[in-house]
């Protein structure tokens, strides 16, 4: 790619997050996990989120 830049007379700029991006907080990432496990669905009771999370797989660990 650099090779193809510098033979068009491309200017590349890298980008790069910043470092308290939620991209490399191991906690953002846990939480993007459960959203996509709940799908949106209402969890208004403690019945409710308790049956969610016993629905949770980890490693391919079910507790």
């Amino acid at each position: 790619m650099v090779e193809f830049a510098k033979k068009v007379g491309l200017k590349v700029r890298l980008v790069y997050y910043p470092p308290y991006h939620s991209k490399y907080n191991p906690i953002e990432r846990g939480w993007s996990y459960l959203e996509n496990h709940w799908n949106g669905s209402l969890l208004n009771t403690v019945t409710s989120v308790l049956e969610w999370t016993k629905a949770m797989v980890w490693k391919c660990i079910t507790r």
